[in-house]
């Protein structure tokens, strides 16, 4: 009897109802948050998977059974140093299970582009993309990087959206050799880019020696 009265006194309390109200929304927020990360780690195979480096972000392309292709370095798993990228390397296409590729790093499905682009057939990105593992290609930061290579495996379209953001910015706000000031905002790919950018904007802009 003694907590069947409990039970009603908590039931019919207004500040109850306001914390089960409280606790409802709680819940359907952290199920909102808990949907939303399972659309963004519920991988298909061909899906882009964006994974956030410090500074930048690593592309690579889901091919199924936890794994993906991406475009690499020859040693392991990490991308190109950053120090060598404003030349043109050689570069090694992997397929490594996603978890190595990322290590701690928090990634996402992106394919965003599909609303630009309508996507290759699956069979054709996933056996495109086959047919590079093992492969060595030539690798550059403002032209051919790992952004590029899984664009053009999924739309055909070799581009690369960090690039073409630090381009935009550096161009924008450069003065003559100042490119690197403005792409370091961007982390070490920007400072790159920002470099070559700048220096090349100095160059048009230097007046002519008569």
């Amino acid at each position: 009897m003694f907590a069947d009265d409990v039970f009603s006194s908590i039931h019919n309390s207004s500040d109850s109802e306001a914390g089960c109200a409280h606790m409802q929304q709680d819940l359907g927020n952290n199920q909102a948050l808990a949907d939303k990360w399972q659309s963004l780690h519920r991988e298909k195979p061909g899906d882009l998977i964006e994974i956030f480096r410090s500074g930048f972000q690593h592309w690579a392309i889901y091919v199924g059974d936890g794994e993906v292709i991406h475009l690499t370095e020859g040693g392991g798993s990490a991308e190109l140093s950053l120090r060598f990228s404003s030349a043109t390397l050689i570069a090694v296409v992997k397929r490594e299970p996603l978890s190595k590729v990322a290590g701690n790093d928090d990634y996402r499905i992106n394919n965003s582009s599909d609303e630009k682009w309508d996507p290759l057939p699956v069979d054709q990105i996933i056996g495109a993309a086959k047919k590079w593992v093992g492969k060595t290609v030539k690798y550059k930061v403002t032209t051919a990087n790992c952004e590029h290579f899984v664009n053009g495996l999924r739309y055909g379209k070799k581009v690369s959206f960090q690039v073409e953001k630090m381009l935009e910015a550096v161009v924008a706000g450069s003065a003559a050799g100042g490119g690197a000031i403005t792409g370091s905002a961007f982390g070490p790919i920007g400072t790159i880019v920002g470099g070559a950018i700048g220096a090349m904007v100095g160059v048009i802009a230097a007046p002519v020696r008569r």
